[in-house]
């Protein structure tokens, strides 16, 4: 780990941060790794410029999903050091500091704007969607023929969809085979599917394998040109223009990125909406905010919708916060 404050994310020397921990109950208790997330924690960054402008970010480590856990990104806190999802919130308060100063919005700082409004993945909807809606169903946990079963009698009552699956890597090779055989003609309707087996992207599968594979936790800087898709997460990747560049860099390899959000407060929210916007592509993985119950300041309803817009979001991250959800991190 770095410094707190890293070379990718500039500050000037009247800048001062401030960090907050959060803790948001969630609607449901919701499976991360191997167990239940019942409360999600997490630290916002305000970073302030002795002028009354102030921008805040989120660090929102999720345990169970890739190395970086709450426990240890609040020690580096408060031992000056940094990790991806520290780095990812300095960078946001920063710029939304300045844009603050500059009478801007967040999201101009981030390049031309590719697209204003985006489809928003909804995540295991139980019945009838709209038509056209894109869906996320998680499967791994039954049978690959439970599941199968499961997803032809959802696609028979939904004939108009198209569905994204996440396995999280809980079959074996030889289940996924057989859930896609079961599925049969049906594939078409199938988008991706995520993590299908522990080890999938070690060797290239895509020429056996008949459904297009897309990776996520088990991403690393070499195993994703074994991906037909590569799933993102900004907020747990690091300052804003490395994340950006990596992914010109997969969609410049012909690959799709699907961006993905991993269940941040609106603040965070803000900031993907922000990112996201900037790339042409499939519709974001969003979803996860409709999990939570409370938010740090006012639910943002436009977050939790079939399409998100960036004109119907805050101007800048944390602009509606209520600090009186917060703990105040003191450094000494």
């Amino acid at each position: 780990m770095g410094s707190i404050f890293p070379a990718s994310v500039k500050m000037n020397t009247s800048t001062t941060l401030r960090f907050f921990t959060y803790s948001l109950a969630m609607k449901e208790p919701v499976p991360v790794g191997g167990a239940m997330m019942s409360t999600r924690r997490g630290i916002l960054v305000r970073a302030e410029d002795g002028r009354s402008n102030t921008g805040w970010g989120e660090a929102a480590p999720l345990d169970g999903y890739g190395p970086e856990t709450f426990d240890g990104a609040l020690e580096a806190v408060r031992s000056g050091q940094v990790t991806p999802s520290l780095e990812f919130a300095v960078d946001c308060a920063r710029r939304g500091m300045v844009a603050a100063k500059n009478g801007t919005s967040f999201a101009s700082s981030l390049g031309e704007l590719k697209r204003s409004c985006m489809d928003n993945v909804r995540l295991n909807p139980a019945g009838s969607v709209r038509a056209g809606v894109s869906v996320k169903f998680k499967v791994g946990r039954n049978s690959a023929r439970e599941d199968s079963d499961r997803l032809l009698n959802w696609m028979e009552l939904n004939p108009e969809c198209t569905v994204r699956l996440d396995a999280n890597g809980l079959w074996k090779r030889e289940d996924a085979l057989l859930f896609a055989d079961h599925v049969g003609g049906r594939r078409e309707r199938i988008e991706f599917i995520e993590e299908p087996w522990i080890g999938c992207f070690e060797v290239d599968n895509r020429g056996e394998y008949p459904l297009r594979l897309a990776i996520d936790e088990s991403l690393n800087s070499e195993n994703w040109v074994h991906a037909d898709i590569v799933v993102l997460k900004p907020s747990l990747l690091g300052a804003i223009d490395g994340v950006m560049s990596r992914a010109l860099m997969i969609q410049d390899s012909g690959r799709s990125v699907a961006w993905s959000s991993a269940y941040e407060s609106g603040v965070g929210m803000t900031a993907l909406v922000g990112i996201a916007s900037r790339f042409d592509g499939p519709a974001v993985g969003f979803g996860t905010y409709g999990y939570l119950q409370d938010d740090v300041g006012a639910k943002i309803e436009s977050l939790e919708g079939d399409s998100i817009c960036v004109a119907d979001l805050p101007a800048h991250p944390g602009a509606d916060i209520d600090m009186g959800r917060l703990n105040e991190i003191h450094l000494t």
